[in-house]
Parts: C-alpha cells; sequence; structure tokens
C-alpha cells in the first residue's frame, strides 16, 4: 500500500478475502485505532498478529492481543513498547513459557524482586533464565542461580554484573565449561580466578583467560603461549599485552596459524617482520606485508614472493614505491598487474603500460 493511502482504502483492503492483504492494511502506517481493533478480530492468526504488531497499538489493544488463543499474537503483544506492568503481571501467568520468558525479558518491565523470584521458581529453565538475566536481580536472586540445575541458567547467573567474587568462586568449580568460561570471563574475576582458569582441563576456558584484556597478566600470557591448544597460543600471541618474548615465542610455533597471529600483533617489531617475511608459510608472509609496520624492505622481498596472494597485497600497500610497482607492472598474474596500476601511486608510465597489457 503507498504511504498517502487514505483510511477508506485501508478499510476496502481489511474487506480483502486474501489474508495477505488484510495483513498488508492494518500494518498500514496510517491504520487508525478502529482499524487496528478490527484486525484484532479477524478470523485469521496472521492479521490479527499484524495489527497487534502496529506501533499505534494502544493498551486496550494488547489487552485483547494478550487473551488471544493464537501463541504468537500473544507473545507480540507482550513484546509491544506499549505494554505496561499489568500486561508483564498476566504474561507471567500465561501458559507459554516463550510468552513469560518475554514479561520478564521486557525492556520496560523494571521487573520487581518479587516478579524475578517467580521467574526463578518456574518449570522452564528458559524462563529461570530469563529472570535471572534480569538488571534488578540481586544478589539473593543470583545465589539460587549459581545452583539452578540447568547450566545456561548457572551460566547467566555468574555472568550478571551484580555477580560477587563468591558466586564466580562458586562458577569456576562448576562441572559444565560453559559455566567456567562465563566465570573466568566476568569483568570482576580476579587473578586468582585466572590462574585456576589456567589449570582448567577445557582449552576453551582457558582461551577465555587469554581473551580477559583487562585482567590477564604477563603469567596468563606465559602459559597461554605454550599451552597446548593452537587457538590459545594463537590468542596469548596477539594479545595487547604480549612481549617481545611472548611474540617470539609465537614465530617459533609448529602451527603455522599461531605463528601468523604473532605477526599480527600490533606490537611486533621489525626484527619479527623479518622472520615473518621469510616463513615457509604464505599467510604469515602476507601478515607481515598487511602490517602497519611492514618496511620498504618487507614490500621488497613481497612483490618478489612466490605467492600470487603476497604480492597482491605488497603491491597494494599504501607505501609501495613507484619501483614496487615497477615489478608488479611485469607481474605474471593480471590481478597483481591490475593491483599495480590502480596504485595512487602509479605513475603516467605505468599507466602507458596498463593500457597495453
Amino acid at each position: 500500500f503507498p504511504v498517502t493511502i487514505a483510511k477508506k482504502h485501508i478499510d476496502i483492503g481489511m474487506m480483502d478475502k486474501d489474508h495477505n492483504v488484510r495483513s498488508a492494511a492494518v500494518s498500514h502506517p496510517n491504520a487508525t485505532k478502529e482499524q487496528i481493533k478490527t484486525g484484532l478480530k479477524d478470523e485469521d492468526a496472521s492479521v490479527r498478529y499484524a495489527a497487534i504488531k502496529h506501533p499505534n497499538a494502544t493498551k486496550e489493544h494488547i489487552d485483547r492481543g494478550m487473551l488471544d488463543k493464537d501463541t504468537n499474537v500473544r507473545y507480540a503483544a507482550m513484546w509491544h513498547p506499549n505494554a505496561t506492568k499489568e500486561h508483564f503481571d498476566r504474561g507471567m501467568k500465561d501458559s507459554d513459557p516463550g510468552i513469560r520468558q518475554a514479561a520478564i525479558s521486557h525492556p520496560n518491565a523494571n521487573a520487581t524482586k518479587e516478579q524475578i523470584e517467580a521467574g526463578l521458581n518456574d518449570e522452564s529453565s528458559n524462563v529461570r533464565q530469563a529472570a535471572i538475566r534480569n538488571p534488578n536481580a540481586t544478589k539473593e536472586h543470583i545465589d539460587r542461580g549459581i545452583l539452578d540445575k540447568a547450566p545456561h541458567v548457572r551460566r547467566a547467573a555468574v555472568s550478571h554484573p551484580n555477580a560477587t567474587k563468591e558466586h564466580i568462586d562458586i562458577g569456576m568449580m562448576d562441572e559444565h565449561p560453559n559455566v567456567r568460561i562465563a566465570a573466568v570471563s566476568h569483568p570482576n574475576a580476579t587473578q586468582k580466578h585466572l590462574d585456576r582458569g589456567m589449570e582448567d582441563g577445557n582449552h576453551d576456558v582457558r582461551l577465555a583467560v587469554v581473551r580477559h584484556h583487562r585482567n590477564a597478566t604477563q603469567k596468563h600470557l606465559d602459559l597461554g603461549v605454550r599451552d597446548d591448544s593452537n587457538e590459545v597460543r594463537a590468542v596469548a600471541a596477539s594479545h595487547p599485552n604480549a612481549t617481545n618474548k611472548h611474540i617470539d615465542i609465537g614465530l617459533m610455533d609448529e602451527n603455522p596459524w599461531v605463528r601468523q597471529a604473532a605477526i599480527k600483533n600490533p606490537n611486533a617489531t621489525q626484527k619479527h617482520l623479518d622472520l615473518g617475511i621469510i616463513d615457509k608459510n604464505r599467510n604469515v608472509r602476507e601478515a607481515v606485508v598487511r602490517h602497519s609496520n611492514a618496511t620498504q624492505k618487507h614490500l621488497d622481498l613481497g612483490v618478489r614472493d612466490r605467492d600470487v596472494d603476497v604480492r597482491y597485497i605488497a603491491v597494494s600497500h599504501p607505501n609501495a614505491t613507484k619501483e614496487h610497482i615497477d615489478i608488479g607492472m611485469m607481474d605474471k598474474d593480471h590481478n597483481v598487474r591490475r593491483a599495480a596500476v590502480s596504485h595512487p601511486n602509479a605513475t603516467k608510465e605505468h599507466i602507458d603500460i596498463g593500457m597495453m597489457d
């Protein structure tokens, strides 16, 4: 329907035998309160759904939507921006767990202590998870959530901004690795928690420690670059706080992914780039010519590299000189030649050569 459509046209659309037309009509920005009300009485659930989702739906419309026999309509009503505390209370008693979850998760809910308590008593673990995620959850709520039988509820509890050191302690001892990951990733995790995380048998927990940029120490990175897991070693070598020593170890790693991560570190020195540009793995050499600290020497080697991708990236580098573009223009690969002639530093001579390619 056009934006400028009149009320009478929407009325006609609302009487169409095709439910898609009726849905489009009631969804129109110019639909009136009366037309939305009519839409909510439609025999087709998809039309009622479209009606309750309208931005102009009022409290009275939402009241009706909350009583609809169709779950999707009630769900849409529950999530409407104009839903009130009365609707949230009703939603918490709905037979469908998805609607109960929506009720306690709604941004306007401002859930009370009692509502969160009710959510934590719910038979559905998803509702309990939504309850413990609520910003108004207290220490007492988190105390309950951290002991829930469902691991995703315990994870939500230990992830809560109001989780205390004691909650994180409990999370670090949880049998489920996802809970321990959440615990060690919490902004309030202490050095003791991170130390314990680096001793965890699950590599994802150790990975979470070296990704914990705020509190990860040199000791944690020392362990990280020597970890059994390639992923942990790679993240440790690329960490913003990694020292020259950590990058050195990363560049000596047997796994090319770890060496590439090390060379990508912004703290990589000329010495590191010198080693990287002669690495046997093309991805490592490619990382060198992409590096912000790459010098003319590295680009000299890059434009002569045996791998076409490395040559392409080298000749595309902002610091590529006329000499590098000269070499690129003679490359056997047409993509490298095209990158060379497209370079901002390409001269008239290069363009003339390109015209004869």
